[in-house]
């Protein structure tokens, strides 16, 4: 018998102006935390799918008008064959 562990790849997307910081339970995943016009900036991080995720998007806003869109797009990912028992 062989088990085939799952990770989970997140596919993380934010679209700001200004400054945007994403993390997931603590780990730094999208920063650019500067003054800019609306910009996409993008992250990935491989996590176990057997537990809850905090995902925290922090914004300021310096002048001008305010743009923030966020998406997450999880994607399974199989990992190294195991033999049961291993």
């Amino acid at each position: 018998m062989v088990a085939v562990p799952l990770k989970l790849l997140l596919h993380l997307a934010a679209l700001s102006d200004d400054g945007v910081r994403v993390s997931v339970d603590g780990t730094l995943v999208i920063e650019n935390w500067a003054w800019h016009g609306p910009t996409r900036d993008v992250g990935t991080l491989e996590i176990a799918t057997d537990r809850t995720v905090e995902i925290v998007v922090e914004h300021f806003q310096i002048d001008g008008y305010a743009v923030l869109e966020f998406s997450l797009s999880p994607q399974a990912k199989a990992g190294p064959a195991k033999q049961a028992g291993q």
